[in-house]
């Protein structure tokens, strides 16, 4: 009987160990997307109204004019139905184009205001633009409202 008991302690404080390791890793999993939101002042979500029209330079930079429709700041600053912005991409070749970029397709875009213009490009040559899910969106607002309890204190 003592046994058992001695198991079932240190199998109990394994179980807080793993539980409490596995929430540090999960909050520090956020890292990418919390720097994204960071440097990223505009949030949106929107359906693109046709497929991108682009130019690409000699760099494999390609910049993409988007418009969009069914807007939304997941910031929460403004709501538009329709917004145009630019895409800097990174794309070496054809294969490279993101499957996001295609009409009807709802994605997150992550946009800095371009100076003097009321213009929203890319914040990210990489992950600027990514597929809509509603899990990233409230993980997104989860990063927002931790970031702005921060702020407060």
């Amino acid at each position: 009987m003592l046994m058992i008991n001695f198991i079932k302690t240190h199998c109990m404080i394994a179980v807080v160990i793993l539980a409490s390791a596995y929430l540090a890793c999960a909050a520090d999993n956020d890292g990418v997307l919390a720097s994204l939101v960071a440097k990223s002042p505009r949030i949106l979500t929107g359906s693109l109204t046709r497929d991108p029209v682009g130019i690409r330079d000699s760099f494999g930079i390609i910049d993409y004019f988007v418009e969009l429709n069914q807007v939304e700041d997941i910031r929460g600053s403004t709501k538009a139905e329709e917004v145009a912005l630019s895409l800097h991409v990174r794309e070496i070749t054809d294969s490279d184009q993101s499957p996001y970029l295609k009409k009807g397709r709802k994605c997150i875009f992550f946009l800095v205001p371009t100076e003097n213009t009321p213009h929203l490009i890319g914040s990210d040559p990489w992950f600027s633009v990514c597929p809509y899910s509603e899990a990233m969106e409230q993980q997104i607002k989860r990063i927002i409202g931790e970031a702005n309890n921060k702020l407060k204190k």
